[in-house]
């Protein structure tokens, strides 16, 4: 955990509550309480004592909590903490729906879905009886996606519940309960959804539950499908506390989108928690980040706001704002930001700057989108756009194929070396693929043996081999957890190496580029090493500090992709006594 603290942006009062009006109801949401559960159990029980004596005052109709109840869903002091300060909304009777994040998962990070803690203390028998609680959930039997109901006046209230990065199945299951359930207001809690700059989680900003649906594609799956939700609320999401997005639905309704997580403050978030009183008398939700621990609101923009619930007939700008960013197909650090990549809007166009980010405004409607950069495949979409609220629109590409792809989806093409040619070593790899779905890795394997790894679309690279025949095969896998392979056989003859090599003993020689060349992206990277002490298992790239590629044996021929300006190549070699030695050049890229 980070601790990060911004005053200039957070003001603490002891300001009172604001009033409720006729017909108003209020909905106390929980951010992450895991540091609570670990070491502050004091802290949660006071947010549980606070909303359990305003329950009646303040009109509670539900606790909502987000998610991550517990930092090690292993630890039964953990639970027992947890469940303590739970037990106090209980004998108060204030309907709650918890939310299950990473960390209530059995392991962390989840390498499965497997609940039985999360289950044991939080699942269907902990709301047994609870005449909000619905016990139809996915999977059957488990609290991992369910949900619940309340009335106030003349209006139903559906709060549904979803699992962390939701799985095409839990979402078909949430298509079904929506779709049965048209006549209700829908409030969603989901552990991760918005990120900290106000936009929905996509495949870059995490590689949480990789190929399951992350906030963009819940959004276009699922929540902005249906009428008549209004609201989302999640948390998962550090280095920022709080962030707010506002869209339209495909059938006009607006979708408020609220994330507040303080995990990383003082005693794990020093107790604060949101109150949004909804007003239907006066068509909006009024949000207020109060701690009882302190006896403190932030009551700065970010932290203290009133939204219009529905949309109603008031005049709207007539223009559409649009802000997005383009960057390659990807999951995590895979992802790139492309400078200078063209996005054209109906015809308009703007240009993204260093980081990938473009704005433009267009009028609203429905309208053809896409983006091109050299080097990359156009990506095209249709926008919907509002002028209600900014509207989010992002690109991923996928580089140009190095040779004819096969048809095939998903598929891996090896364009060098074709399958029975006789090659020298390194052996020069160049391979594309061709799938829908996002890569998560290209692989090499020689003889059996993965050799090399990467988390981009494109391959080029080169493997140290010795002399005789080889089977190598490049292999791919998708978001959608598809494997896909192409073998082939080279016969290799007798390595040499690359260029004349430096006399210094061990030594790293950087035979292309030279020296201050001025290249174009991609880069050509030749090198060799000379170690008479062990032999070099590994070699490996840095341009600019950062770690690029990661190869084995003592040689290397490769290409790679690198931002225009002034760059520092480093080729850097381990051997085998674990001795790191290397060289540097810097080169200017066009």
């Amino acid at each position: 955990m980070r601790f990060r603290l911004w005053l200039s942006l957070i003001i603490l009062t002891t300001i009172p509550l604001c009033g409720l009006t006729p017909g108003d109801f209020t909905i106390v949401v929980l951010p992450d309480s895991q540091i609570y559960s670990k070491s502050y159990p004091y802290i949660f029980d006071s947010q549980a004592q606070w909303i359990a004596s305003n329950a009646a005052a303040q009109n509670i109709k539900l606790v909502i909590g987000v998610g991550d109840i517990v930092n090690t869903a292993t630890d039964a002091t953990q639970w027992a903490r947890a469940v303590h300060s739970v037990d106090i909304l209980d004998q108060a009777n204030v309907p709650y729906a918890l939310a299950m994040g990473n960390h209530d998962y059995d392991s962390v990070p989840p390498t499965s879905r497997k609940a039985t803690q999360f289950n044991q203390y939080l699942g269907p028998p902990r709301y047994s009886g609870k005449p909000y609680y619905s016990a139809a959930n996915y999977p059957s039997g488990s609290n991992e996606n369910f949900y619940e109901m309340f009335t106030w006046g003349s209006k139903s209230y559906l709060i549904l519940v979803l699992e962390f990065v939701p799985r095409s199945g839990a979402v078909a299951w949430a298509k079904s309960v929506l779709s049965s359930n048209t006549d209700k207001e829908i409030i969603v809690v989901t552990h991760s959804y918005l990120f900290n700059d106000g936009t929905t989680v996509d495949q870059c900003d995490t590689a949480d539950m990789v190929g399951d649906n992350d906030g963009a594609m819940l959004w276009s799956n699922l929540l902005s499908q249906y009428a008549n939700v209004s609201v989302v609320v999640s948390g998962h999401i550090t280095n920022t506390f709080s962030a707010r997005r506002s869209d339209v639905g495909v059938n006009g309704n607006f979708v408020h989108q609220f994330f507040a997580n303080w995990q990383d403050w003082t005693n794990g978030g020093n107790g604060y928690f949101r109150i949004m009183r909804f007003s239907p008398s006066n068509n909006s939700i009024q949000v207020q980040s109060y701690s009882p621990y302190t006896n403190l609101y932030l009551t700065d923009a970010a932290n203290q706001f009133t939204v219009k619930w529905h949309k109603d007939a008031s005049p709207t700008s007539g223009v559409a704002k649009i802000t997005g960013r383009v960057r390659t197909s990807g999951y995590g650090a895979s992802c790139k930001p492309i400078a200078g990549a063209t996005v054209n809007v109906g015809g308009v166009t703007a240009r993204t700057d260093a980081n990938g980010y473009y704005a433009l405004t267009f009028s609203p409607g429905q309208v053809p989108a896409s983006s091109v950069a050299a080097g990359y495949k156009t990506a095209s979409q249709t926008a919907a756009l509002n002028d209600y609220f900014s509207n989010q629109l992002d690109f991923f590409l996928v580089p140009t194929p190095p040779c004819p792809q096969s048809a095939t989806d998903p598929s891996v093409t090896i364009c060098t070396p074709k399958s029975g040619a006789t090659v020298s070593s390194p052996v020069k790899v160049v391979a594309g693929t061709n799938s829908s779905a996002p890569l998560v890795s290209l692989a090499i394997w020689a003889d059996g043996k993965k050799v090399f790894n990467t988390g981009q679309a494109l391959l080029y690279t080169s493997v140290a081999l010795a002399p005789g025949t080889h089977q190598l095969a490049v292999q791919g896998i998708n978001g959608l957890k598809q494997v896909f392979t192409q073998t082939i056989y080279v016969n290799v003859n007798s390595t040499a190496p690359p260029c004349a090599l430096s006399s210094a003993d061990p030594s790293v020689t950087i035979c292309t580029p030279a020296p201050n060349a001025t290249v174009k992206s991609p880069v050509a990277i030749v090198a060799g090493s000379r170690d008479s002490s062990a032999a070099v298992t590994n070699m490996f790239i840095w341009v600019d500090g950062v770690k690029q590629w990661t190869g084995s044996g003592g040689t290397l021929q490769t290409t790679l992709p690198m931002a225009p300006g002034t760059r520092r190549v480093t080729v850097q070699a381990k051997d085998a006594l674990g001795r790191y030695f290397q060289s540097t050049v810097y080169v200017t890229v066009q």
